[in-house]
């Protein structure tokens, strides 16, 4: 059976899998390592064992399931049915759909945190890193700092309910957004861990120059294929994501949003990338007895 993923990563949730294993009452603390990179972006990787095989895969709010390149550690892997997967650029990338026995995020200071019979698409050609997607922390409780490179899973009496809910979008509901604030106008946002650098429509843009300052043309930016594509950078004069918290000039890639726009809507027309999400400590909670909700907390 076929099906169309949909990953808006570039390079510069939602809940369909096994439960976390040991997640919500461990308390583990994930040391993650992070390449930064201009205009504040950056990625976040975590160190994972997958069977034998070891290594780091990039921590991805803005892809629904993780997604791995063709290698020798994952070749056996059972092929459960195919995937194509559209990319941002509008280019597909032909996929199997497998299962990993057991897939573990090594783990610092409490139990490793994984899952078992974990369903990943598994692309051939070209891709930049492997993704761990959304779907991967359902049920979990955690926190997301980047300064001190860390994910820390919650449980006990640190663990009340954040105050914010998350917005499922998509035609699936399998991403989530926040609700936001530029100028008089209220929208919704993707939280995209995956995104170095945060990106608005530029149809939005068009519309609303007066809320912008151009930086330059010619960014180069590539989808979750490694596919390139083409972009504009601007500055957000000011962004409110409520309670205070007031970003300004916050660097955005602009593009057209026409492939998304279909997934997520007309009201989405932003996605907050890593240099947005390195300004706060993130607490979600996506335990499963409850809405997932959101927190932004000022260092």
């Amino acid at each position: 059976m076929k099906k169309t993923t949909f990953l808006m990563i570039f390079s510069l949730i939602f809940f369909f899998s096994s439960p976390l294993v040991k997640a919500q009452e461990s308390g583990s603390i994930i040391n993650l390592s992070i390449v930064r990179s201009s205009y504040g972006g950056g990625r976040l990787y975590a160190p994972m064992l997958i069977g034998q095989f070891q290594g780091k895969m990039r921590v991805d709010t803005g892809a629904s399931s993780s997604r791995v390149s063709l290698a020798p550690w994952n070749k056996d892997a059972p092929i459960i049915g195919s995937s194509r997967s559209l990319g941002v650029s509008g280019k597909f990338a032909r996929c199997d759909d497998v299962r990993l026995p057991k897939i573990t995020m090594k783990s610092a200071a409490g139990p490793d945190v994984g899952r078992v019979n974990y369903l990943v698409t598994r692309c051939a050609g070209e891709q930049e890193d492997d993704l761990l997607g959304l779907d991967f922390f359902r049920g979990g409780y955690f926190v997301v700092d980047s300064k001190r490179h860390q994910i820390q899973f919650l449980s006990g009496p640190s663990a009340k309910t954040p105050q914010y809910f998350l917005k499922p979008l998509g035609s699936e509901k399998k991403l989530m957004a926040i609700d936001i604030k530029i100028g008089d106008l209220n929208r919704e946002g993707l939280i995209d861990s995956g995104a170095q650098i945060s990106a608005v429509d530029r149809r939005f843009v068009d519309a609303h120059p007066e809320l912008f300052v151009f930086v330059k043309s010619g960014a180069r930016a590539s989808d979750a294929s490694g596919k390139p594509m083409m972009t504009k950078i601007y500055k957000v004069k000011l962004l409110d994501l409520g309670d205070g918290r007031i970003i300004r000039g916050l660097y955005v890639l602009v593009y057209d949003f026409a492939l998304l726009r279909e997934e997520i809507g007309e009201q989405a027309p932003f996605i907050l990338g890593f240099n947005l999400i390195d300004k706060f400590n993130w607490r979600f909670d996506l335990r499963t007895n409850m809405p997932p909700r959101w927190e932004a907390m000022p260092r």
